[in-house]
């Protein structure tokens, strides 16, 4: 035998024991590895996604974009749900001149009511600070209670103001601020309304009105409190709005529809209630 071939055969020898104890030691490794999943195996486990089933579907319509519904939330499928019920209903409405009147638009769209319903309308006496006794047309049926709290020249810390002084336990409430806020306190007095209306009634739906837009001196800052009101207000707060603003704004010319530059004329208060009618009728709009 030659002198370099028994290192050569040492060497190769050598060589295929260490192959084997790799292929040992792989087998061995694959052997501990748990069973692939088939990609639609429904029994594996899955990731929990709050992108999937935890997404509130997004709102439409004049719906403000909210966290799943709760005492803190508002939509407004939830109030046209209260108006579908049966039994005696009281609706709290907080406002101002826009809305305190016998012939104003809580007034009107109650009425729309009337053919199943014995419809109280009860107007605030801000002298007394009371409510009168009620308007009660001819009708039948469960009651349906409109508490009016809308003043005139008022802004929206006078409805925080007076919460305690409504009778009742409403089921709906209807805000209707801002001709006489700025742009500044706007916010932090709807803050204190929202924050007294849910200590009291927990769980109360509530809408907030978007009011008409005015020719009068204060015009820009009309148009920039209902602006905050839309993008920013309800939507932190979870509240659905009613945009009367954008329906005058639809029609043209404002003036035929204002009676003295910032309140609604008789056209603009029915162009508000066939709006108000329309949001809150149950089953007129998708979703309702």
């Amino acid at each position: 035998m030659s002198p370099l071939r028994r290192p050569l055969e040492i060497a190769v020898v050598t060589a295929l024991v260490v192959v084997a104890l790799v292929l040992v030691v792989l087998a061995l490794a694959s052997s501990n590895d748990p069973p692939p999943v088939a990609a639609d195996d429904d029994t594996a486990p899955r990731a929990h996604s709050t992108a999937d089933s935890d997404r509130t579907p997004e709102a439409t319509g004049t719906d403000a974009p909210s966290a799943p519904d709760g005492p803190g939330r508002s939509t407004l499928e939830r109030a046209r749900k209260v108006l579908l019920k049966t039994k005696p209903l009281d609706v709290l409405v907080l406002g101002d001149s826009s809305s305190n009147g016998p012939f104003e638009w809580p007034a009107q769209w109650a009425r729309n009511l009337v053919a199943d319903r014995t419809v109280l309308i009860r107007l605030w006496d801000d002298g007394s600070e009371s409510f009168a006794p009620p308007l009660r047309p001819q009708s039948s049926g469960q009651t349906f209670t409109v508490w009016n709290l809308s003043t005139e020249g008022v802004a929206a810390s006078y409805g925080t103001a007076h919460l305690d002084a409504v009778p009742a336990d409403p089921e709906l409430v209807l805000v209707n601020y801002g001709h006489f806020n700025t742009p500044d306190d706007i916010g932090p007095q709807l803050d204190a309304l929202l924050a007294g209306v849910r200590e009291r009634w927990a769980g109360v739906p509530v809408v907030l009105m978007l009011q008409n837009p005015t020719l009068d001196s204060r015009a820009g800052e009309q148009a920039q409190i209902v602006a905050y009101l839309r993008q920013t207000w309800s939507v932190e707060n979870g509240v659905p709005t009613i945009d009367v603003e954008s329906v005058f704004r639809e029609q043209g010319d404002l003036a035929p529809l204002l009676a003295d530059n910032t309140n609604p004329s008789d056209a603009g208060t029915a162009l508000w209630t066939d709006e108000v009618t329309r949001q809150l009728t149950p089953g007129a709009l998708p979703g309702g």
